[in-house]
């Protein structure tokens, strides 16, 4: 869209100039959404003995793949390396995800609708002081895309 506007003083000198704005282009009604009961997605959550840190993913074409990935300015390189994975597809690191209480494989791929409750990774991000943020991107099997990031800081 194209604004073009024209400035006149009391003297009746004048300028013109011309706005653009793109709107983006609409969200298909299929895309998959995050949504959360729990957790403010779009601030810092402070990690507490109580805090439910859970989010809910609707996906209506299914589940393709789950990304995460874990950004933190408190971990070294090394400790973060190699902290971020497909939660749909795990491969081999399947078994540590779930020992940290992420669901994988079959509890995630496919799934229409599915809660990722991280509640129990809480206790273990809570030793590392500072933000920390998990990005997340759901695919869908369309190739339809969303992402959302989960803040939480540990005092």
């Amino acid at each position: 869209h194209k604004f073009e506007l024209t400035i006149t003083d009391e003297k009746g000198l004048s300028t013109t100039s011309t706005l653009t704005f793109e709107a983006p282009s609409a969200v298909d009604p299929n895309s998959p959404t995050v949504s959360s009961e729990t957790l403010n997605l779009n601030g810092i959550n402070v990690i507490t003995s109580d805090l439910v840190a859970r989010v809910d993913i609707n996906a209506p074409n299914g589940i393709e793949n789950f990304s995460v990935k874990i950004i933190s300015d408190q971990l070294t390189k090394e400790e973060l390396q190699g902290v971020g994975f497909d939660l749909a597809n795990p491969g081999d690191l399947a078994a540590a995800l779930n020992d940290l209480g992420f669901p994988t494989g079959d509890q995630v791929k496919g799934k229409t609708q599915m809660q990722f409750d991280i509640t129990i990774f809480m206790e273990v991000l809570a030793l590392f002081q500072g933000v920390h943020h998990f990005e997340l991107t759901i695919v869908d099997a369309q190739g339809l895309t969303t992402s959302a990031t989960l803040s939480f800081q540990a005092l």
